[in-house]
């Protein structure tokens, strides 16, 4: 009997996708979950959004007691109490302790600044009202100009409506006049405050005029639409 003997050789390896899928297969898996889930690997870092403080815009319906006829201005709400922390010379800030739309109290420190010529000392702002932080212009760092203030506090609860009118229309509406004040969806009964004089005479001049707003917290409803 003859026997043939064959030199067996290392098992040819043959390429399969089976293999490719399988060991692959937790790979694309976190591949696709990267793509459209990153939130689960990174987690989305949340955006402190710091309040915005600002004075809303107010319509004002007036009566004219001369004429038979109302008239309509657009008016901005503005305080007239308000106080602004500034030093009366070229400054650099060195710190600001609070933000717009703070409430502070009379009395607290708010800013602290030094003059830029050599051998200046620093100098503390303190708020002589209380009330709201309405702007502040810098952080520490800021060059100030001599008069440039660091912040500005405002009492909320100081609120008058400013227009202008035309001198013709200054002819016909007086103060204790009555109005109709709208601030953004609340309105109410008002009356017109004072009609400042024309100071130089210009018939084109238009002439500024106030209106009271009884109820400050109208306000706060009027900023909540804009």
């Amino acid at each position: 009997m003859e026997m043939t003997a064959e030199r067996l050789g290392p098992p040819v390896k043959r390429f399969k996708w089976s293999s490719v899928a399988i060991g692959g297969g937790p790979l694309a898996l976190l591949l696709i979950l990267f793509t459209f889930n990153s939130e689960l690997l990174i987690p989305e870092q949340t955006v402190q959004v710091k309040p915005v403080f600002y004075e809303p815009v107010a319509i004002v319906f007036v009566s004219t007691t001369s004429e038979l006829r109302d008239v309509t201005f657009d008016a901005e709400v503005a305080a007239e109490r308000r106080a602004s922390l500034r030093a009366e010379v070229d400054s650099v800030v060195l710190s600001v302790s609070t933000e717009a739309g703070a409430n502070v109290t009379a009395g607290d420190a708010l800013c602290s600044v030094q003059g830029v010529q050599a051998g200046s000392e620093e100098m503390v702002l303190f708020s002589p009202i209380t009330g709201v932080v309405s702007s502040v212009n810098g952080t520490a760092g800021t060059k100030l100009a001599a008069g440039q203030p660091c912040l500005t506090v405002i009492d909320p609860q100081s609120y008058v409506a400013r227009g202008e009118m035309t001198q013709r229309q200054a002819e016909v509406i007086l103060a204790g006049d009555p109005a109709l004040l709208a601030l953004g969806s609340e309105e109410q009964e008002s009356k017109v405050r004072v009609v400042y004089p024309d100071t130089d005479g210009n018939p084109f001049n238009l002439r500024p005029f106030e209106v009271e707003i009884a109820d400050q917290s109208a306000v706060a409803a009027g900023k909540d639409t804009q």
